[in-house]
């Protein structure tokens, strides 16, 4: 018999599987005002302590198979300017970042971690908590689901997300370092808040929140909006983040260039309604 996802989730606390419960309703309400004030939502101790384990193991596991992501670039995901336009000083600024991956298609089919992530359930109770009617998870063999890994020294510099929103499960919590800094709502379609967005990086902006990152926690992220990074990773212990992607429409696939700087694939991909 194979792994039963509702047995992989603290249930008592959080009944993914029943949303009629009073429970269910009350964490999707406490959820949409915690992505309205913070931009982020932290559930702690989602799944059990001898899941999250085996989760773990597995990831461990696979940690040789990882693909190393060593990067600088720019804090927006959409170019900066047209040509002939002024270009803020924050716009030319560069931040490092690496960190390793490992594909959906490199974890087993057999893991908790997948079996979890292609749980109905859970991607109904992921809608309930974003405020949506529905969502569907990506269709991409590599990016639907993966785990990000940080090392020693390893950071994830200043940016925003192109994605309106971000799930993950938190696997490992490094010995130090690996903090997820965030400033809520920086910036708005309207207003692109330049100035602000130098204060946060020149550490002027007294809003900046320390985002709880403990192992078990399950969050929802609101990044688009949101100036954010992971603090340089300390010690021996690595960072291990599993990444569930979902998207309000069917059949979202990765770009051919995020495929070859997260995974090292060279790819050649269909056109996808909504490129990761």
């Amino acid at each position: 018999m194979g792994v039963q996802p509702a047995e992989l989730i603290c249930s008592e606390r959080y009944p993914v599987a029943h949303k009629e419960h009073p429970a269910w309703q009350r964490l999707c309400a406490q959820a949409h005002a915690a992505l309205a004030t913070e931009s982020v939502v932290v559930l702690p101790d989602f799944v059990q302590p001898e899941a999250l384990q085996q989760m773990r193991q597995e990831a461990t596991a696979l940690l040789p198979l990882a693909h190393h992501m060593d990067v600088v670039s720019s804090l927006y995901p959409e170019p900066t300017a047209q040509d002939g336009q002024e270009v803020h000083a924050v716009r030319r600024l560069r931040f490092h970042t690496s960190v390793r991956a490992l594909a959906y298609s490199k974890i087993p089919q057999a893991s908790s971690l997948r079996a979890l992530y292609e749980w109905d359930p859970l991607l109904e109770f992921v809608a309930g908590l974003l405020g949506l009617p529905q969502l569907y998870r990506y269709e991409d063999p590599y990016g639907a689901l993966n785990i990000a890994v940080m090392l020693e020294d390893d950071e994830f510099g200043w940016h925003f997300d192109q994605a309106d929103f971000v799930v993950s499960l938190v696997l490992q919590a490094p010995a130090a370092g690996g903090e997820f800094l965030c400033r809520h709502a920086i910036r708005s379609d309207a207003e692109a808040n330049d100035a602000g967005v130098l204060a946060v990086i020149e550490q002027r902006d007294p809003d900046v929140a320390t985002v709880p990152m403990h192992a078990g926690s399950f969050l929802l992220f609101q990044g688009r909006h949101a100036l954010h990074k992971v603090a340089p990773i300390r010690g021996p212990v690595p960072r291990l983040v599993a990444l569930l992607a979902y998207d309000r429409r069917p059949g979202t696939i990765s770009s051919p260039g995020l495929l070859k700087a997260r995974y090292g694939l060279e790819v050649v991909s269909p056109s996808s309604p909504s490129p990761a």
